[in-house]
């Protein structure tokens, strides 16, 4: 399954892109449990194993295919659209594709074609509010009604370029150290 994105006259190569097995070594889609991605433009790499992955199994598979083409896409759209000062929003496409990984975690996942996420609207809400501080409690009433039933409106928050960095770093900031970590404090002292 090696480098999906390949060279051909017209398209440059931009990532190199392979199965992995639990150990993290490359394998075959019957041996694999995760996807390996790296951005040929910086050398960021992300790897991903999918919970509860059973090399082989079908569902497996599925996921492998599913979490590739998702991984090129999230790429793609970061290259393809950039924020309001004409940038990518994420500086590696490895970013933007660990940001999407991070969502998925949280349980943040288009819910249906036509977009609309299941986020947590109080984070969301906080982000708007350092992007563009509400002008009074009614307001930010308002706005969240129409979070929560306006998938169209709720999608288009989310994503905008002021509003997705703050987001994540929210999402972030509530999620659990890895257990292997070392505090901030200790790596800076």
């Amino acid at each position: 399954m090696a480098n999906t994105e390949t060279e051909t006259s017209k398209v440059k190569r931009v990532a190199s892109k392979f199965f992995i097995g639990p150990d993290g070594k490359e394998a075959g889609i019957d041996k694999a449990t995760g996807l390996h991605y790296e951005s040929l433009a910086d050398k960021k790499v992300v790897d991903y194993q999918i919970p509860g992955a059973v090399a082989g199994s079908v569902v497996t598979m599925l996921a492998l295919f599913g979490i590739t083409t998702k991984a090129t896409n999230t790429a793609s759209f970061n290259r393809n659209n950039p924020g309001d000062d004409g940038k990518p929003v994420y500086e590696s496409d490895v970013d933007a594709i660990q940001a999407f990984l991070d969502d998925l975690a949280d349980g943040n996942w288009p819910s249906d074609r036509g977009g609309g996420f299941r986020i947590d609207i109080d984070l969301l809400l906080d982000a708007m509010q350092a992007a563009k501080p509400f002008a009074d409690p009614a307001h930010r009433d308002r706005v969240r009604d129409r979070l929560e039933t306006d998938a169209d409106f709720r999608k288009t928050i989310r994503e905008h370029s002021a509003i997705k960095p703050k987001y994540d770093a929210l999402i972030a900031a509530k999620r659990p150290a890895k257990k292997d970590e070392k505090s901030l404090d200790d790596l800076l002292a």
